[in-house]
């Protein structure tokens, strides 16, 4: 949090108000993360609607005739989500803009209100020397954060697109920006990119919508009633005084003690281990909380994206117990080469065969499948990765094999039809090091690092990933081969160009519940002569 002009620390900070101040942090985090699913979750929904509408209502739509009423009440409803959508992202700018970790030297607070402590106001600091790109940079955050003329005059899609090109640019530009400010960016660039394609919908562009627009307001928001509903209920349930108001759950997430300590690009031992598997205790026991806690104040949570999530078969990977390795042991012994698993979610939001962990191989097969054009078995996705579907019915993605005797409780896994499940992808020695990085290899016995974002490019377009750049750090990934699945979004590593090993980690497992790709899908070519 920012010191004020007095380079005095917040209130908030001393030990007396710590979990007031972890409180206010804990709501905005998990608030954000809910929300965000569900409202790109539901443009993403009525972007298919207006497709669909495009084509029912192509022979019909004439320049000299007003829209059919079902097509324009979807697209103004879709304009009016995306708008809310675009003030809650500039909303986001304003606020964690200035206290992000390399504005910090920029920016302070005024002395606090007498008459209101909690107000923060930011402000530049006086004398701070900034060069051109980093003035230009605050110059377009101030717009995008502050008076709505001005944002106005210049116009929402020009600013965004200046402040992108600044970004592309200038690395002195590019270093304030952090990773949670590049991302912000790159959604309400996306967000932005929408609402601009509704206003080159000639002749019925901008200024004619703004007209037809007040002529149905009223349809719009009855449009809208039922999913303002579903929305209520989740942020009533994770209001700021209702998360305030449950015994423990704070504390539960305060990051104290290093309880979230997570050495996982470490060498496994027996330590490490344990420190791993506590963190993963301590979140899991934060969520269940943050879980069961919404049940109570927002019921089953039907019809939204949330609750399709929490209620989903998508699983989650635990670290299983330290196996001591046997004597004489060469071949990366200290690893245990079995896996945990257990539900997403496990409150009761509909979740069916929710039990305990259980644990799985992921031991690589004697054959691999090394050509021929990907295929897709029936029960391939047909979403990109983020979608909670994409996750099988089936937890045949987490191993093609059976269980090694040394795995405690072992799950039989069927391997029918897992050349199908799991096609084979044979690629050069740069991108074999970089799916070694992403995906979980029980042999691998050197220290993870980090992989460039050229080297992560490269060998997604070895595999028949095309790659387009879109606004800010967003990249989109589409399969050039029929039948693997839908388009994927990965985000560019900010400011520096290497995805961190948990980032690269991150990413693989995203790839396996999109295309149901393992580490053992990828083998190094041979090569010739």
């Amino acid at each position: 949090m920012l010191k004020d002009l007095d380079n005095k620390p917040h209130a908030d900070l001393s030990p007396r108000r710590e979990v007031k101040f972890w409180g206010g942090v804990i709501h905005s985090v998990v608030e954000e993360a809910y929300m965000d699913l569900e409202v790109f979750a539901d443009l993403h929904q009525q972007s298919k609607g207006l497709l669909s509408l495009s084509a029912k209502y192509h022979g019909i739509i004439s320049p000299g005739k007003d829209l059919p009423e079902e097509y324009l009440i979807a697209i103004l409803t879709f304009a009016f989500e995306a708008s809310l959508t675009v003030k809650a992202h500039l909303a986001k700018i304003k606020a964690y803009g200035p206290s992000s970790p390399p504005m910090r030297r920029l920016f302070a607070r005024q002395p606090p209100n007498e008459y209101d402590p909690d107000e923060v106001e930011t402000v530049l600091r006086p004398y701070v020397k900034m060069t051109t790109a980093e003035e230009d940079l605050i110059f377009l955050l101030d717009i995008l954060g502050g008076d709505d003329e001005d944002l106005q005059f210049l116009g929402l899609q020009n600013t965004v697109d200046e402040l992108d090109r600044l970004l592309q640019a200038e690395s002195s530009a590019r270093e304030l920006v952090s990773a949670k400010m590049a991302s912000i960016i790159a959604d309400l660039s996306i967000v932005s990119q929408c609402l601009g394609q509704i206003g080159l919908f000639h002749p019925w562009g901008t200024a004619n919508f703004r007209q037809v627009s007040n002529r149905n307001f009223g349809k719009v928001p009855h449009a809208n009633l039922h999913l303002r509903g579903l929305w209520e209920k989740i942020t009533q349930g994770l209001s700021r005084p209702a998360l305030g108001d449950v015994e423990g759950l704070i504390s539960l997430g305060m990051p104290t003690g290093k309880k979230f300590a997570y050495p996982v690009q470490k060498r496994r031992t027996k330590e490490n281990t344990a420190i791993m598997r506590q963190a993963e205790d301590n979140l899991d026991a934060f969520w269940s909380s943050i879980d069961e806690h919404l049940h109570r104040k927002s019921g089953d949570l039907k019809g939204t994206a949330v609750g399709r999530l929490l209620s989903s078969s998508r699983v989650l990977e635990r670290t299983p117990a330290w196996v001591e390795p046997a004597k004489g042991a060469r071949d990366n012994p200290e690893v245990n080469p079995c896996v945990l698993v257990k539900p997403f979610s496990q409150s009761p939001f509909g979740l069916s065969g929710a039990g305990g962990q259980k644990a799985l191989a992921l031991t690589p097969k004697t054959k691999v499948k090394t050509r021929g054009t990907p295929k897709t078995s029936s029960g391939s996705p047909k979403a990109s990765g983020d979608s909670p579907k994409d996750s099988s019915d089936s937890p045949n993605f987490l191993s093609d094999s059976l269980p090694p005797s040394n795995c405690p409780n072992p799950t039989a896994i069927s391997a029918e039809n897992l050349d199908d499940l799991n096609p084979g992808f044979s690629v050069d020695a740069r991108a074999s090091r970089v799916f070694r990085m992403l995906f979980f290899h029980p042999d691998m016995t050197s220290t993870p690092g980090e992989v460039p974002w050229t080297e992560f490019l490269h060998a997604m377009v070895s595999i028949g990933l095309e790659a387009e750049k879109l606004y800010g750090s967003g990249w989109k990934f589409t399969p050039t081969n029929p039948g693997v699945g839908s388009w994927i979004l990965f985000h560019e590593p900010h400011p520096h160009k290497k995805l961190a090993f948990t980032v690269a980690r991150q990413y693989g497992r995203r790839l396996r519940r999109a295309y149901k790709w393992t580490g053992k899908t990828f083998t190094l070519k041979k090569k010739s002569g």
